[in-house]
């Protein structure tokens, strides 16, 4: 009778391309800690009246954004003070951190900027931006002098 042994390499490949992964320099060397997490991802709809944006922010409250507009330029951030977690708890892993953004957006002449609205609900901060009727170009002669 032969004896075999087996072996299953799925679990340790995981676990070799996850220790590889967790452990690569480059991810804070290039990309800087946590670089990803800075810019909150987000989808921007358009629709006959209007485009909504929509920003994926868990873990703040609606009071902590400020949303702005200067130069055709609309721009949503937070700056609140991150509570520091325990200091006598060791991390065994991180996947996330919430932290302070600024993300800002070129809007277009159609946007009636006295209109935008926003609200905030399941960690999703909505903005809607309403389209204004286009204005007809006004006729007008100009006198050469």
């Amino acid at each position: 009778m032969t004896h075999t042994k087996t072996f299953n390499f799925v679990p340790t490949f995981t676990n070799l391309i996850n220790d590889i992964l967790e452990n690569a320099p480059i991810s804070e060397e290039i990309f800087g800690k946590n670089n990803f997490a800075k810019k909150p991802v987000t989808n921007i709809m358009e629709h006959k009246a209007n485009y909504v944006l929509q920003m994926l922010a868990p873990g703040f409250q609606k009071a902590d954004f400020q949303i702005a507009i200067e130069n055709k330029l609309l721009t949503v951030s937070t700056n609140v003070e991150i509570a520091a977690e325990n200091a006598d708890a060791k991390k065994v892993k991180t996947e996330f951190e919430i932290q302070n953004f600024k993300r800002s957006f070129t809007i277009s002449e159609n946007i009636d900027v006295e209109k935008i609205q926003a609200n905030y609900t399941n960690g999703i901060l909505n903005i809607t931006l309403l389209k204004k009727e286009p204005t007809a170009a006004e006729n007008k002669t100009i006198i050469v002098e």
